[in-house]
């Protein structure tokens, strides 16, 4: 039975899944763009998450950890001295999905999978709100805007 066995199988063997996982991960980490499914992103994201975090704490373990990981050192080495410097006041939430078209080939969903620059914050949270104004809309619906004062 495979009851609490949980895994990212992918429809894969174990050890192609597992290598899948390891190099898509190391890809989205060094070149912070790779093209994949929206599947496969969304089931690696919480786990690119979890080695930003683990870079994070800049210790020896936690760098060991993450060579343990991956199969070169770079992916290590970039998450410690570029990402968690740059995702420092962030705790999760590093990377975000794209969707596009569909694959010529077979017509699979792809949707592109990119880290996140932490210095795009969205204008609405920067603002600080002083004056009131009204918007209408298409539908003649008055909505209630406050807007910062300069």
């Amino acid at each position: 039975m495979r009851h609490l066995k949980k895994a990212l199988q992918f429809s894969r063997p174990r050890k192609e899944s597992d290598r899948l996982v390891r190099n898509l991960l190391a890809n989205v980490i060094l070149y912070e763009r790779v093209k994949t499914t929206p599947s496969k992103a969304k089931k690696l994201r919480g786990k690119l998450d979890k080695l930003i975090n683990m870079g994070k704490k800049k210790d020896l373990a936690s760098y060991r950890n993450l060579l343990s990981f991956f199969y070169t050192k770079e992916p290590a080495k970039k998450i410690v001295e570029d990402l968690s410097v740059r995702f420092s006041d962030k705790t999760s939430g590093y990377s975000r999905i794209i969707p596009l078209g569909n694959r010529k080939g077979d017509g699979a969903k792809m949707a592109i999978w990119e880290l996140v620059e932490p210095n795009q914050k969205s204008k609405i949270k920067n603002q600080k709100i002083d004056e009131e104004t009204e918007i209408k809309t298409n539908s003649d619906v008055k909505i209630k805007v406050k807007e910062k004062k300069k």
